[in-house]
């Protein structure tokens, strides 16, 4: 049972090998059809991009030419743009007395990429089976590439990078009980960073957009700065200046007490 089915994905994926390779074959009934290049829509300054080909006939030969696809059907005149001498027609063009005629063809873009076979019907018994590749412009190609590498970057940073690098606290909030003063909340959740302060400061949408969101906390108590930010094990450490407040424990615990002492004022501030 086992030999049996490490056969099975092997023989299936031949089986759709061939099946496609069968289907592709009948679709151009046993012709060969030759490749004349590829062609793309203009797009901003990048022009559009036309296949040429020339129709050589044994003879003169003046009478109308029908350009059909693999199927039969007449080429519609509002998918393509067909040049026959450096002139614009549509699928139906005359050959007047020439042996040698130069066809330059385009999709427009109604047609979806990929290979459009064709055979060009005319010059008495001949008949020219040929094939191009319709792309799409390569600056929007280069463009799409551009913006999925974006996307992904963005992804990743969002998603992985900006919590390494910005970590944001959990569930976490602190109480500042201020002598004589109502206590102050301050919930932390979701924060990269919380400033406590006397002065009103305001964060940059890009700077929350990239780095993630900074709470500023305004209190008089405050006249220098006191910042909060996540560290590991859940824990609280507190940036201040040195000369002014002296803190225990530093870093404090998420859940648990410790103690801010304002030197130059002597204020003893408890948080819970």
């Amino acid at each position: 049972m086992q030999v049996m089915k490490k056969w099975i994905i092997p023989v299936i994926c031949a089986i759709c090998v061939m099946f496609f390779l069968l289907t592709s074959l009948s679709g151009h009934k046993g012709k060969v059809y030759k490749s004349i290049g590829s062609t793309y829509n203009k797009f901003w300054f990048i022009p559009a991009k036309s296949a040429h080909f020339n129709i050589t006939f044994r003879n003169s030969y003046t009478g109308a030419l029908t350009l059909i696809d693999e199927k039969g059907k007449p080429l519609s005149n509002d998918k393509y743009t067909i040049r026959v001498d450096g002139k614009q027609t549509g699928s139906n063009f005359s050959v007047s007395d020439k042996k040698i005629v130069h066809v330059a063809i385009r999709c427009k873009k109604a047609v979806s990429p990929g290979k459009q076979y064709i055979r060009v019907k005319g010059g008495g018994p001949l008949v020219t089976h040929v094939y191009f590749k319709h792309h799409l412009n390569p600056l929007v190609v280069w463009l799409s590439w551009i913006l999925s590498l974006f996307f992904v970057v963005t992804l990743v940073w969002f998603l992985i990078l900006r919590r390494i690098f910005y970590p944001q606290f959990k569930s976490c909030q602190k109480t500042f009980m201020i002598p004589n003063q109502v206590p102050l909340v301050v919930k932390l959740t979701g924060a990269r960073m919380v400033v406590i302060s006397s002065a009103v400061k305001k964060q940059s949408f890009w700077d929350e957009l990239i780095k993630g969101p900074i709470v500023y906390k305004v209190h008089p108590a405050f006249t220098s700065p006191v910042v909060l930010r996540p560290v590991k094990g859940g824990r609280v450490l507190t940036k201040v200046d040195s000369s002014v407040y002296r803190i225990s424990p530093n870093p404090m615990p998420r859940i648990g007490s410790a103690t801010i002492d304002n030197i130059q004022t002597n204020m003893h501030i408890t948080i819970n």
